[in-house]
């Protein structure tokens, strides 16, 4: 039955995938681009607030049907739009009404996205699964996510690249495809979700609130055990809350909050990866009339994670857990790599505006520069000099996006997880604002600088990656890994003690009383 469910809802995040594909795709070019994506990412901000009521107050499983829902349902409602904008091209319909929907389309992604994955792990640990299992279906989440855009790219250039004139209409009818499949799937196989899901009655953000006044107001332990007092190290101000030091929390209650206050540091990595995530966009080099779908960027990447995810999952596993043993410095490993792809990008961008004297006009993705007096072709580059780039940004994409959600999930306490699972999201969307930013005001403002603006913003990336390699090797060198103590009752191993000692002493009494008869 578990299986079952997480079969069922991978198959409804590819769906889902491909509608956001298709929505976003249907963007109306008149939306100011730069302010839409902003609004998009601080719409992300709310995710670990989403992570708190699915945590304390609604069951997850309601609320990630409820999102499929409002996505297909505002997938529908932009699908009707386009046809009514197509079948009446005098007919003016304002293009607020489809980036309204759209944003509450992306809302109810992204809401998906961030409590679906929870909802995987919970539904596996349920079963007892291992920890191997538990990665997989990560792993699987990925490439759910990945496939259909990459499929829809594809797709979408075909038809571009014919001409096929009624694009908008395929794009449509998928999405009337896609809904419909939803909503059949959902009701034919409605009673595998049936059977209660509890959620926590403890409230994260409380809890921390009340650790952190307890901490403020003590300075010395209220009651100290005298147990205590054989420990090597002097308790903290947040320890002086367990109730061995007289305070009015568990020890666990403690450990989580500690717990949480380390791995929200660590989230850096993150906004590091995602402000590099908006930069390698190549299809401003590639002109309209000689357009190559397999040299976008987003294909490239796509092509090659989902390879490398494949082989690591299947054959590079177990080397990788050899060598890098820790998820930790698989993250680090990833932030050197894509340190090295920007810097390989710079040095292209260098290589170009060296070899053309061209501030604005270098073309090496189609292996060309336009001179000067526009009079004559150079060859400099090919396309194929920014695939390595591209493999090492592919390769980081898995050692550091996946793995530190991965890391994430397992170090976060148990009622904890949606609030660190949203931040993580939150890093990621500050990350891609940053990213976003920069590449508008690089491209906007320097248009004549020498080299051309691409240089400078691979170079402030790479600054900004140096920066956070920096200072995510100090934070992982000084973080202690969380490892759950097992609950002991003393209480019932003493009283079982000597209820096997008063057992044996009454044996032992009937025996010698059998003898001495």
């Amino acid at each position: 039955m578990e299986l079952s469910i997480i079969s069922l809802l991978l198959f409804w995040m590819i769906l889902l995938c491909l509608d956001n594909s298709i929505v976003l795709g249907l963007l109306p070019s008149s939306t100011p681009l730069i302010a839409f994506n902003n609004y998009l990412f601080f719409l992300l901000f709310l995710l670990p607030l989403v992570g708190i009521v699915t945590d304390v107050w609604i069951a997850r499983k309601k609320l990630i049907l409820a999102c499929f829902y409002l996505s297909m349902i505002t997938a529908t409602l932009l699908a009707i739009y386009q046809i009514v904008k197509y079948s009446l091209p005098h007919y003016t319909m304002s293009t607020v009404y489809s980036s309204i929907l759209t944003v509450i389309f992306s809302l109810g992604f992204t809401a998906v996205r961030a409590n679906i994955i929870l909802y995987y792990i919970e539904v596996l640990v349920i079963r007892g699964a291992s920890s191997r299992e538990l990665s997989s279906v990560i792993y699987k989440h990925f490439l759910t996510i990945i496939s259909p855009v990459l499929v829809y790219h594809l797709f979408y250039c075909v038809l571009t690249r014919y001409h096929f004139d009624k694009a908008i209409i395929v794009q449509v009818a998928i999405i009337f495809i896609i809904d419909g499949v939803f909503i059949a799937s959902h009701i034919i196989l409605r009673k595998i979700f049936q059977g209660p899901r509890e959620v926590n009655k403890l409230n994260p953000v409380k809890l921390v609130v009340r650790v952190l006044c307890y901490a403020k107001k003590h300075k010395y332990p209220e009651s100290r055990s005298a147990l205590t007092y054989w420990e090597d190290k002097a308790p903290s101000r947040l320890d002086l809350g367990k109730e061995k030091f007289g305070g009015p929390f568990k020890e666990e209650e403690v450990e989580d909050v500690k717990t949480a206050f380390r791995i929200a540091p660590l989230l850096i990595c993150v906004f590091g990866y995602a402000t590099s995530m908006e930069i390698f966009d190549n299809s401003k080099y590639i002109k309209e009339e000689d357009s190559l779908c397999l040299f976008q960027f987003y294909v490239i990447r796509f092509i090659i994670s989902i390879i490398y995810i494949v082989l690591y999952k299947f054959l590079l596993h177990w080397n990788c857990n050899h060598f890098l043993s820790s998820m930790l410095k698989r993250i680090t490993t990833g932030l050197v790599l894509l340190f090295l792809s920007c810097v390989s990008f710079a040095a292209i961008e260098a290589v170009a505006y060296l070899k053309s004297n061209v501030y604005n006009e270098t073309e090496f993705i189609n292996n060309e520069t336009v001179t000067a007096d526009n009079a004559s072709v150079i060859p400099i580059f090919s396309s194929y000099w920014t695939i390595p780039p591209y493999i090492l940004y592919a390769i980081s994409y898995s050692l550091v996006f996946i793995t530190s959600l991965e890391f994430v999930i397992a170090q976060s306490p148990y009622h904890m997880r949606g609030l660190l699972v949203g931040l993580w999201y939150v890093n990621v969307s500050l990350g891609l604002l940053v990213g976003e930013n920069l590449n508008f005001i690089y491209t906007k403002y320097l248009t004549d600088s020498k080299p051309n603006p691409q240089f400078y913003l691979y170079l402030t990336r790479s600054i900004i990656l140096t920066i956070v390699i920096i200072g995510f090797s100090f934070l992982v060198k000084h973080y202690k890994l969380r490892i759950k103590k097992k609950d002991i009752n003393v209480y019932s191993v003493i009283s079982e003690v000597y209820g096997k000692y008063l057992e044996q002493e009454e044996e032992h009494k009937k025996h010698m009383y059998e003898q001495l008869q």
